[in-house]
């Protein structure tokens, strides 16, 4: 009887290749049919061969809901975020306090490029 011990490294090396390539395939999908075919389209073959991939691992319907619900309220908060930050940027405009801004903070650094950074 043959001993095929010899080959157990072909099992620790193909397994995560295919998992890292299956890992890598709903952005490499949304890259290439965005660039190809438009960004709607690749967008939604994003989604579907997500789906696609999370079914391959045998995923779980509400874990898949539980994702669902923590990717939302995580882009809730960074456009909530976003929306504090233009706010602020009107109110400054509005009230001129973004030019004496701008002038408070030419007196820290002559350079623009330093000045950008602080």
């Amino acid at each position: 009887m043959a001993d095929n011990s010899v080959f157990w490294y072909t099992d620790m090396i193909i397994s995560p290749l295919i998992m890292l390539i299956l890992a890598l395939l709903p952005l490499l999908t949304l890259i290439v049919i965005s660039l190809w075919k438009g960004f709607q389209l690749g967008v939604t073959a994003g989604v579907v061969v997500s789906l696609l991939v999370y079914w391959y691992w045998s995923g779980d319907v509400v874990v898949l809901g539980a994702l669902g619900v923590h990717s939302l309220l995580l882009t809730l908060s960074i456009v909530l975020i976003i929306l504090a930050a233009l706010f602020l940027n009107s109110v400054l405009q509005r009230n001129g306090l973004f030019q004496s801004l701008e002038q408070s903070v030419e007196h820290i650094h002559p350079s623009r490029d330093l000045r950008f950074f602080i």
